[in-house]
């Protein structure tokens, strides 16, 4: 009976062993087995002197005329013009094609690499963003998550929160999607 209590007491030893060895890499120590140690990348303290909380478009390499109707096209999204728009724990990049969240970060939030935790991605091999729009019923063309949308309006508002507004119209329907952040808050109010 002793022998059965002794494999048990080595089995658990070593289960919160390697427990505790992986909880210190994935912290950024290096294992007590040896091994390849992970290499964090460095991290300056210092946040850079051109951050500005307000949306700022980043790139514009194709946007449709406002007489011409947006094509739904593979790569839309990656190839549209897009605003980031972030308070002190949420970054948000938002596409012009559809106003859709593509992607978000907390930048306090940091991993083992010491870069800022990843919500959102929109990228080649990980397409995980956050979509809303107008249903048509019947065959009405009307304003959609692909539609092309255009910024009317940035800044902050009279309390200070940061905001963006941008708006589609097509066939006489206007969409408009305003995004509102809080100070400290994870909240997007659209």
């Amino acid at each position: 009976m002793d022998f059965k209590k002794t494999i048990l007491w080595a089995v658990f030893s070593m289960s919160g062993l390697m427990l505790y060895n992986n909880w210190q890499v994935h912290e950024g120590k290096p294992s007590m087995f040896g091994g390849n140690s992970p290499n964090p990348a460095a991290v300056s303290d210092k946040a850079p002197a051109n951050k500005v909380d307000v949306p700022a478009p980043i790139q514009n390499p194709s946007i449709s005329t406002p007489n011409q109707a947006p094509a739904v096209i593979a790569g839309a999204i990656e190839t549209s013009e897009k605003f980031v728009l972030q308070n002190d724990v949420l970054i948000l990049e938002i596409s012009a094609n559809g106003a859709n969240i593509i992607d978000a970060k907390l930048p306090k939030q940091l991993t083992a690499e010491q870069k800022p935790v990843e919500l959102f991605q929109y990228a080649p091999n990980h397409k995980y963003f956050a979509r809303s729009g107008l249903i048509a019923l019947g065959n009405a063309d009307l304003p959609n998550h692909n539609s092309t949308f255009k910024l009317v309006q940035a800044g902050k508002d009279g309390s200070g929160k940061p905001f963006i507004v941008l708006a589609s119209e097509r066939n006489g329907v206007k969409l408009e999607k305003t995004f509102i952040l809080s100070p400290g808050s994870y909240v997007v109010d659209v």
